[in-house]
């Protein structure tokens, strides 16, 4: 695979683009861990009929990550159907689909600790003001699993810039640009890559959606509703109130009080909590998306 790294290297310079977080992707490897007794009780194993020099091979194929620092992590049992793609594969082919259109900047990489797990987001130049000075960014997100948990994914995503907020886009919106595949012989990256990027210039058009949040004023009862709907707990209700709003100088209650929140603000508050948990990445794609869907549909009542 560390052809593939060069070759991903190589695009990325004569792009003028910037990427980060290939030195962590692993290589997926097929096979069967051995399994040694190796310290356990003699007694023991002769009762369980087994022998403490002896290997032992496990049933069925397993997805193993092999990191470039020569850590080794087992992933999940694959079955026969079972299509197997590289994370770095992935990388690579998606960059060959981004148009100029997208106008990309750069590629940041993340890796989940077991590495059965790979996140690429490609960030694009391009800007829209959703209100006086507030930009956001279009952002094209694939992971690729490799650890049988998740499916390959494509999706589009949004930064708010003035805060560094990640925001999911709303499948309302973007639903015909989000790929959602099993590893099977039914994924063909190319096809799905490429269908994914068509048409970019309306879904850049789309995150003018968000412009409505900023114009939908909300009360006290509001917020009480959103709450209760969203099933956010009192401790959770209280950080969204209180913490300071990057890039406002201010919070939901001082907006609330002073008779100026609206659902940006307080959709902003969400996303903000999500992008600085301590969460998995996929976690946070997921909570993201629930609150982007929620938003949208009570905007749209």
């Amino acid at each position: 695979m560390e052809n593939v790294k060069n070759e991903i290297l190589e695009k990325c310079d004569k792009k003028g683009v910037k990427i980060s977080g290939l030195e962590q992707v692993p290589t997926i490897i097929q096979g069967r861990p051995l399994f040694d007794f190796a310290g356990v009780e003699t007694d023991l194993l002769k009762n369980l009929g087994q022998d403490p020099d002896d290997l032992f091979e496990a049933t069925g194929k397993f997805n193993i990550a092999v990191f470039p620092d020569g850590r080794v992590e087992g992933l999940k049992t694959v079955s026969k159907q079972y299509k197997l793609v590289q994370h770095l594969d992935a990388i690579n082919k998606t960059i060959d689909y981004v148009p100029d259109g997208f106008d990309l900047k750069d590629i940041n990489v993340n890796t989940s600790l077991d590495g059965g797990r790979t996140w690429a987001t490609f960030n694009s130049k391009k800007k829209t003001e959703i209100k006086k000075g507030d930009l956001v960014s279009l952002q094209a997100t694939m992971q690729n699993s490799c650890d049988t948990s998740k499916l390959y994914r494509m999706m589009l995503r949004a930064m708010r810039l003035v805060c560094s907020n990640g925001m999911v886009a709303p499948d309302s919106r973007f639903d015909h640009q989000t790929v959602r595949k099993l590893h099977k012989g039914s994924l063909n990256l190319e096809n799905q890559i490429s269908g994914f990027f068509e048409n970019m210039e309306q879904n850049i058009a789309a995150i003018d959606g968000w412009k409505k949040y900023t114009q939908k004023s909300l009360k006290a009862p509001d917020i009480d509703t959103i709450f209760q709907q969203m099933e956010v707990g009192p401790r959770v209700q209280e950080e969204l109130l209180t913490t300071s709003l990057r890039g406002q100088a201010t919070n939901v209650q001082s907006l609330l009080d002073q008779n100026e929140l609206t659902a940006w603000d307080l959709y902003n508050s969400f996303t903000q909590r999500i992008t600085d948990s301590d969460s998995v990445e996929s976690a946070k794609i997921e909570a993201g998306g629930k609150v982007s869907a929620y938003f949208d549909r009570m905007l749209a009542a």
